[in-house]
């Protein structure tokens, strides 16, 4: 999910974008969990570097990517 500003449509779109150095805040619900290890995953395999952002629960992260302040 991503705002409607965001330029990338697809995920391989985000992935190509990541890789050119455009800088991507992603959000995460908390500092741990199932969610970071699958973050870490992807920018690992991906090679791709992205900002973490770790939010203190899916509500408040779900309200600032709605308004377009992350992805």
């Amino acid at each position: 999910m991503a705002p409607v500003s965001f330029k990338a449509n697809t995920f391989a779109e985000a992935l190509q974008m990541a890789r050119s150095g455009t800088s991507i805040n992603f959000v995460l619900p908390g500092s741990s969990g199932i969610q970071r290890l699958a973050t870490e995953l992807l920018t690992t395999n991906a090679q791709i570097n992205v900002s973490k952002v770790p939010y203190n629960g899916a509500g408040v992260a779900f309200t600032d990517l709605i308004a377009g302040r992350v992805v």
